[in-house]
C-alpha cells in the first residue's frame, strides 16, 4: 500500500521531469489544466487542437497515470488565431 510519503515522492519526481522537459525544449510543456488556466482556452478546444494536429502534445507518466502535455507557446499562438477565443477574451 502506498503511503503519503510515497505519493509525495512520486509527485516530486514527476514535477522534476516536467522541469527537465522545459529545459530541454526551451518552450514550456504544460498540463492541459495549466494551459487552460494560463490562456483561458477550454480543455475540449485543447484536445481538438492536438487531435487535429494544430498543436503538438505528448504523453508522459504522471503521478496518477499518463498525463497529456502541450507547448504553452503553441497554445497561445493558436488561441491568437481563433476569432471565437479573441471575442471571448475581449468580454
Amino acid at each position: 500500500m502506498e503511503t503519503p510519503s510515497d505519493w509525495e515522492d512520486r509527485l516530486a519526481r514527476w514535477q522534476n521531469e516536467l522541469e527537465l522537459f522545459e529545459q530541454l525544449d526551451e518552450t514550456p510543456w504544460v498540463t492541459l489544466g495549466k494551459a487552460e488556466a494560463e490562456t483561458g482556452v477550454s480543455r475540449p478546444a485543447l484536445r481538438s487542437w492536438y487531435r487535429n494536429g494544430e498543436i503538438q502534445s505528448r504523453l508522459v507518466d504522471g503521478p496518477n497515470g499518463p498525463q497529456r502535455l502541450v507547448q504553452l507557446d503553441a497554445v497561445i499562438e493558436r488561441a491568437a488565431a481563433s476569432p471565437r477565443i479573441q471575442r471571448r477574451a475581449e468580454r
